[in-house]
């Protein structure tokens, strides 16, 4: 498979915009409770120290989230921008800001996917690119994107193969597949290697644990579902019925069990 069957054949999935913001908005006070990372209690943050070489100048950080990692770099360059599609992470992420006193990092909300071309995020050049567990990164469009504004190094880290046990029971009572898609990481790697970059690979496994309170929890089942397709008024109360069934003391807890794939690569000269 060629640059062009890629480019034809993994593109953006039709998706309901407004309910991938209300999920995320639906986690975002949970997520924002997430101590900074460290690269001694952190992979990725390992990762980046053992293997980045590019300049101190800017870095972007693509679906930041509450901003943990946009925050947790930003002493070591000169200014950081965050981006997310939901209001309710940036909301945190700008609290998280200004309460750990940086002011040489800033976050906006945005649908990476589809910036015009004109919008100033896509004019700059950073020397890091980070895209961290993040869904803004799912087609070639995005992903060459992320390439396009890197002067430096990307970083993409996935959830390749998991198994979150209720997520996929829900899934199943809307008549849809567990959320994995084994072609993603082939197609990041074989696009990279197509349009001329060496993209390297790590990987490691681990186990996430979510406690969430049953209204929480119903609202991010429920739009992760409404992402795709409609969801009707039965499909609901049966998904209802099941994460009642499910919480113990109105909290509702998932163990998952994930492979993480962390994709990085050079784009231009380092320093």
């Amino acid at each position: 498979m060629g640059l062009a069957e890629i480019r034809a054949q993994w593109h953006c999935r039709e998706t309901d915009s407004t309910a991938s913001a209300a999920k995320w908005d639906a986690l975002s006070a949970d997520f924002a409770e997430h101590p900074l990372p460290t690269e001694d209690n952190d992979k990725f943050m390992a990762l980046l120290h053992d293997t980045y070489r590019g300049g101190s100048g800017t870095a972007l950080d693509i679906g930041c989230g509450t901003g943990q990692y946009a925050l947790a770099i930003a002493p070591k360059f000169q200014q950081v921008t965050g981006v997310d599609i939901s209001e309710g992470m940036i909301r945190h992420a700008q609290q998280n800001a200004e309460q750990s006193g940086l002011n040489r990092v800033s976050f906006q909300v945005s649908d990476w996917e589809h910036l015009p071309v004109t919008d100033p995020l896509l004019t700059q050049r950073y020397d890091l690119v980070l895209g961290h567990m993040t869904s803004a990164i799912d087609s070639a469009a995005a992903l060459e994107r992320m390439c396009m504004v890197c002067r430096g190094m990307c970083y993409l880290s996935k959830p390749s193969r998991r198994h979150d046990p209720i997520s996929d029971r829900v899934r199943e009572l809307a008549g849809l597949r567990p959320r994995n898609d084994p072609d993603m990481i082939p197609n990041i790697f074989s696009m990279l290697w197509y349009l001329g970059y060496d993209p390297k690979i790590e990987y490691w496994n681990t186990k996430w644990n979510s406690k969430r309170p049953l209204g929480v929890a119903t609202a991010f089942y429920l739009n992760d579902l409404r992402e795709s397709a409609p969801v009707t008024l039965e499909t609901e109360e049966k998904i209802r019925d099941y994460l009642q069934s499910q919480a113990k003391n109105d909290i509702v807890q998932e163990d998952a069990e994930v492979l993480i794939t962390n994709v990085y690569w050079s784009t231009g000269p380092q320093e």
